[in-house]
């Protein structure tokens, strides 16, 4: 009976695939802002890559903890990627958000993390996500894995053979998405430049969206 559910809850899951905003609200019970859905539908459209510069405490973390989790319990296999420029940093903020989220969540979710505060979910080789430190003695697996989705957390700080290392890895004919939110603060960052080409970039090599607090329904 216990394997039953388990599947029954699997499938229900996996019907959110296209419908990262209903997964927010339906399993998470976290209701996006507008500029949250709109950042978590263009992972959905062409070219796949979403840019948010903005400030603290506009909901851009809150916004990619729910997506990581939105990924990994729609795809299997797929893997979720978050890649930061401090290793307390990852597991303190973005993954200290999707373990309060998923605890917290009105839907019993798998309980699939690797020890009480490591930032890592897997349950196969094929299906897992973790956060990796942008460092020297770091290495980035699984490229030709499907479904993969890669959060840059604090992008700004993220040295630029790091941003080169997963846009290399990134597919889109794989089914690949990347998110990389950042403080625009450092105008010689590889995040900076990549958010001043989306700007007149023709081709559109990335969705760019800016939040803002006044937006956010705590102000």
């Amino acid at each position: 009976m216990r394997a039953q559910t388990d599947r029954a809850l699997l499938q229900h899951l996996r019907s959110y695939r296209n419908d990262p905003v209903g997964y927010a609200r339906d399993i998470l019970g976290i209701t996006f802002t507008p500029d949250q859905a709109s950042i978590a539908h263009h992972l959905l459209i062409a070219p796949y890559r979403v840019l948010v510069p903005s400030g603290h405490s506009t909901g851009k973390t809150c916004a990619a903890a729910a997506l990581a989790s939105w990924w990994y319990d729609t795809r299997n296999p797929g893997a979720v990627f978050s890649l930061g420029p401090r290793h307390d940093s990852l597991k303190d903020t973005l993954w200290g958000e999707i373990r309060m989220q998923r605890l917290r969540a009105p839907v019993r979710l798998p309980s699939h993390f690797v020890g009480p505060s490591a930032p890592e979910m897997r349950s196969s080789p094929v299906h897992w996500a973790k956060a990796l430190t942008a460092a020297k003695d770091a290495s980035l697996t699984g490229r030709h894995l499907p479904d993969m989705l890669f959060i840059l957390e604090e992008a700004c700080a993220i040295d630029p053979i790091w941003w080169q290392v997963v846009q290399t890895m990134f597919d889109p004919s794989l089914g690949h998405a990347m998110l990389a939110i950042f403080n625009p603060t450092d105008p010689t960052s590889q995040a900076f430049a990549e958010d001043a080409d989306s700007e007149t970039d023709g081709a559109r090599s990335w969705h760019r969206f800016r939040l803002s607090a006044l937006n956010h329904p705590h102000i």
